[in-house]
């Protein structure tokens, strides 16, 4: 499922909670922005990559600039220009040309297409950490011009001076609680991070794990049960959003215990509230009520963790007041559950009618009453979701092979 975009920016900046949260939801732009990370006294102080159109150099001309931690020239540093021709009728024809600097740290290229269906990108590796651009196309009436900054990476959080906020917003579809979180990190050092598989724990039973896409090599998948967040956070602001389910079946309480990335500052849960939904997070502070842009209510609590706490490590929510399937839900699918089978049984009949032998017939009274009791199983209660569907798989295979015999 195709992750929808998110817009927490009110979520991420509010510190105050004494009044409706205006928690910005799914459907509004993605977090971060281009914002630079907050500014604190004695740290440093990235400067911004850019890619933009530059009037000073003629159409078809690219000029690319890669720099350091203090934005100075890096000569002799090979970087990758990557290049997809778009087309209908043939397909996407991509190419990688591998280029380096020069004496002053850049390159120039000229003669580029500037066509609407060429896209350009400009990337660099450093170590296993990926550093690039945003990707443009070339204006048709001057040329282009990208800053790429390339810095020295660890593998060692301990070794970045990075705080994380997180924030989970919860929201119940059917039978599924879905979870959308967003791991904001702000690097305030001279180097890069690169999370190589930086396990993050899910609960038990946890599905559909995927992330936002974006123009950035972070990226978080599940492997034996358990989130790997993968990827580059270079000096400044990154965000990776991602989301996730969880089956929660008939019980209308679930508890989530997620697992948190290391140097959290701040974390901060919400749920979308439906009639009675209740929300508490061990150690936070009892959720007040927002709404997001629609009008739509929400259940929101934070907390700020301290030098002098211990490292949080679990985000703990306990979720109450879902919505229960009642008997007139499960009577419902029986009853066309009956009559598909009914459908299948008359389509079938047609076409053997002649050649039906009795013990198709038996095997077809049979079918009919397993059908009932299981129908009637279901509405009581009795038998699982799970168990209803395959067993209905399984009569309607088996009367498709006695029928047909």
């Amino acid at each position: 499922m195709r992750l929808r975009a998110w817009a927490l920016a009110a979520a991420l900046t509010v510190t105050s909670l004494g009044a409706p949260v205006a928690a910005q939801m799914p459907g509004h732009p993605a977090v971060g922005g281009g914002a630079a990370a907050p500014s604190i006294q004695g740290l440093h102080e990235p400067v911004p990559d850019s890619s933009e159109p530059d009037p000073s150099l003629p159409k078809g001309t690219l000029v690319v600039e890669l720099l350091d931690a203090d934005d100075h020239p890096v000569p002799g540093r090979t970087f990758t220009l990557g290049i997809v021709r778009q087309s209908i009728a043939q397909g996407d024809k991509r190419e990688r040309r591998e280029l380096t600097t020069g004496p002053e740290g850049s390159l120039r290229l000229d003669g580029l297409g500037t066509e609407s269906a060429i896209a350009y990108r400009i990337s660099a590796q450093e170590g296993p950490a990926s550093f690039a651009a945003t990707p443009f196309r070339l204006p048709d009436n001057v040329g282009h011009r990208v800053r790429l900054h390339v810095v020295p990476v660890t593998t060692n959080v301990d070794e970045a001076l990075i705080a994380m906020q997180v924030v989970a917003l919860v929201d119940v579809k059917d039978d599924r609680v879905i979870i959308q979180q967003a791991i904001v990190a702000y690097n305030f050092g001279r180097n890069a991070f690169f999370a190589n598989d930086l396990p993050l724990a899910l609960p038990t039973g946890a599905t559909a794990l995927s992330a936002q896409q974006s123009m950035s090599d972070r990226t978080i998948a599940l492997v034996d049960g358990v989130a790997k967040l993968r990827g580059t956070f270079p000096p400044g602001e990154s965000t990776l959003e991602y989301q996730w389910q969880l089956p929660y079946g008939e019980t209308a309480n679930v508890d989530l215990a997620i697992g948190l990335p290391p140097h959290v500052a701040v974390a901060r849960a919400m749920a979308v509230a439906g009639p009675g939904n209740t929300l508490q997070v061990d150690g936070f502070t009892t959720p007040q009520e927002g709404s997001d842009a629609r009008g739509q209510r929400v259940l929101v609590t934070e907390k700020s963790f301290r030098r002098d706490e211990p490292p949080a490590t679990t985000l703990t929510l306990h979720v109450g007041g879902l919505p229960t399937p009642g008997p007139a839900r499960w009577v419902a699918a029986a009853l066309a559950f009956l009559a598909a089978l009914g459908t299948v049984l008359w389509a079938l009949r047609a076409r053997r009618e002649e050649a039906r032998k009795p013990a198709s017939e038996a095997l077809e009274s049979l079918a009919k009453a397993h059908a009932g009791e299981l129908a009637a199983a279901r509405a009581s209660g009795e038998v699982g979701p799970e168990t209803f569907e395959a067993e209905k798989r399984r009569l309607v295979d088996d009367l498709a092979r006695a029928l047909s015999s």
